[in-house]
């Protein structure tokens, strides 16, 4: 009978202790919104996001390339219409490799001058293999920095396992000519210090965490969901980047070909957020941020020590389990 009380007190104590626990982090975060509240945004930079809505079988077709030249320029002169410090473009927006055809080059730096503002522009690049890139053309439309994406998809941009498992699947010989990058430095822009990631990088905590160690104040996600059309996908890849602003403070600016592309502040609110399968551009204000929270400064230091936690209380209750039954055998 008094082990019963005991056990029964020992539930309630942890029951109010979790309820107390939900309360204090829900009245914390409500302290930490009201805060963010204050945070003006009117006088914030401007930055434009591109998005081209560009039917995925189009895309890589030479017949279309004018078609698409046509999309970009008619949405690039649009934005400029707002005086935006920086225009984003999607994942390989660029219907060809910029530094390697010479009209393509002069269409795009013509373009980035007519717009008197700096521009993020992704493409595909060239070295031993194939890359995929982000590239940052300034004012008087020269290339200047670029990322290169690290972490490729599998089976798509890269296959593991490529040389054996070539042997007896021959059509992965065909796929995955990709070559990654090396480090994530954020990219220089006149709005500061840029950490991006190309499409589904964003879902790896991280590697964004590293961007921002590395100096990034702003965070920007390009990506191409043409190959998803109208599914749960699009809603599934964007959500990964709330994450991405709420673990690091910072704000995020998506650029998706066919949509859902975004802005989020460091809080995880949305500033923008366009219709899927729409040719629009959109306008983000951005305030870049220096503080760097506990999570970018330690990682997943806190979710390390909870697992521990949880194994030691396990050992413990396992050993108290193998004694309670020593014990009654004993008698």
């Amino acid at each position: 009978m008094a082990e019963t009380l005991v056990g029964g007190r020992i539930y309630v104590r942890q029951g109010i202790l979790s309820f107390l626990l939900v309360v204090v982090s829900s009245l914390w975060g409500e302290i930490v919104l009201h805060r963010a509240a204050r945070l003006s945004l009117a006088q914030a930079p401007q930055v434009a996001i591109l998005q081209g809505n560009i039917d995925q079988y189009k895309k890589w077709d030479a017949a279309y390339e004018q078609e698409i030249r046509t999309t970009y320029s008619q949405l690039a002169l649009e934005a400029a219409s707002h005086h935006p410090v920086l225009t984003v473009w999607p994942e390989s927006a660029v219907p060809g490799f910029v530094r390697f055809e010479p009209a393509l080059y002069q269409w795009l730096s013509h373009l980035v001058v007519l717009s008197g503002g700096e521009h993020l522009v992704g493409s595909v690049d060239r070295r031993k293999d194939l890359l995929n890139v982000a590239f940052v053309v300034d004012r008087q439309g020269h290339l200047k920095e670029s990322y290169r994406k690290l972490h490729l998809v599998p089976f798509g941009e890269v296959v593991p396992f490529q040389r054996w498992l070539g042997r007896y699947i021959p059509v992965l010989n065909e796929l995955g000519a990709f070559e990654a990058g090396h480090a994530p430095y954020p990219l220089m822009t006149h709005l500061g210090p840029i950490g991006t990631t190309i499409c589904f990088e964003a879902i790896f905590p991280d590697l964004t965490r590293r961007f921002v160690r590395n100096g990034a104040q702003v965070l920007v996600n390009i990506t191409n969901d043409g190959w998803f059309l109208k599914t749960a996908a699009p809603e599934q890849h964007l959500i990964m980047n709330v994450f991405r602003a709420i673990e690091n403070r910072r704000t995020v600016v998506r650029a998706a070909n066919t949509g859902i592309s975004a802005g989020i502040d460091p809080w995880g609110r949305f500033l923008l957020r366009t219709q899927l399968l729409t040719k629009q551009v959109g306008l983000v204000p951005v305030v870049p941020q220096t503080h760097l929270t506990f999570y970018t400064r330690f990682g997943d230091l806190f979710a390390q020590l909870c697992s521990a936690t949880t194994i030691m209380y396990l050992f413990l209750w396992y050993r108290e389990k193998r004694a309670q039954g020593a014990k009654q055998e004993n008698f």
